[in-house]
């Protein structure tokens, strides 16, 4: 029976805790959002920040690699017609292809167009780079084209390195305004988050104000009504009851009342009673004895 009673709820109290999920659970919303946004703000600021330092690196040694390479190339130091001497990190073509590869990831993840349209560019260039690179290994590897090769990486090869490091640098400028614009909405974004959080606050204050206001009279008004009808009943009225619409522990503690004012009620009279019975008895015995 003592576990039954353990594990009955009192209302009050669930009322209580109801008032108070109903003041945090907007508050966890709130802070769920926020955390949320912020969590994709920093997402892309991340991925912003890998583009342009990626970019960064082939923007400072791509075409001064590039340029050198075919230059060594074309002059016979890279032993490019000799497949046992040349060295691997001097194949241009897999330079150009690695460099392209990593610009079509970057235009697979980007959603601005500005951006996207840079990197078509870039992309394009790099494809008619490879080609006018395989004119230039086509005859070094003929012979005899030494003045046309030079002439082909004046012309050609150095202007599309040249064309490929502005496009590098106009892509990381754009990555770099979209950073800014970031920046601004994550402000916008905090600011407004603040906003809230500051608005729900004052409601939320408001509310436990008034709440705390209403369960207190509802608790302490039955408990002074009560006092006032002990006090009468101490005085001697048992006549008091207490009564209540209310349909919780304030009601069962007024049925308790209730039932202990009649039950001492009703003793008393018995004792009154059997007191009026033992002054009858004695008054027959002493006329009887007279």
């Amino acid at each position: 029976m003592f576990n039954q009673k353990s594990r009955k709820k009192s209302k009050i109290q669930s009322e209580l805790i109801s008032y108070i999920w109903i003041c945090v659970i907007p508050l966890i919303i709130l802070f769920a959002v926020a955390v949320a946004r912020l969590y994709r703000y920093y997402q892309d600021y991340d991925l912003l920040v890998r583009n342009i330092t990626s970019a960064n690196t082939y923007n400072m040694q791509f075409k001064d690699n590039m340029d050198e390479t075919m230059y060594r190339i074309i002059t016979g130091s890279a032993n490019w017609t000799n497949p046992e001497k040349k060295l691997v990190d001097e194949d241009p073509i897999a330079y150009i292809e690695d460099a392209r590869g990593h610009f079509v990831l970057l235009r697979e993840k980007t959603t601005e167009e500005n951006v996207r349209s840079d990197l078509d560019a870039l992309i394009r260039l790099m494809g008619i780079l490879e080609e006018r690179t395989n004119d230039i290994l086509v005859n070094v590897e003929e012979g005899g084209h030494y003045d046309e090769n030079m002439e082909m990486l004046d012309m050609n090869i150095r202007t599309l390195t040249s064309l490929i490091q502005d496009d590098i640098q106009k892509y990381i400028y754009d990555e770099a305004s979209n950073m800014e614009k970031l920046r601004i909405q994550v402000a916008k974004s905090l600011l407004s988050t603040v906003r809230w959080l500051i608005i729900f606050l004052i409601v939320i204050v408001l509310f436990i104000y008034f709440i705390s206001r209403r369960l207190s009279k509802r608790i302490t008004e039955p408990i002074t009504d009560l006092v006032e009808m002990t006090e009468k009943f101490a005085g001697g009225d048992f006549t008091v009851r207490y009564h209540t619409d209310r349909n919780d522990e304030m009601s069962t503690l007024a049925e308790s009342f209730n039932s202990m004012v009649k039950e001492i009620e009703t003793l008393i009279d018995d004792i009154h009673k059997e007191q009026e019975n033992a002054k009858d008895a004695e008054l027959r015995l002493l006329q009887e004895q007279i």
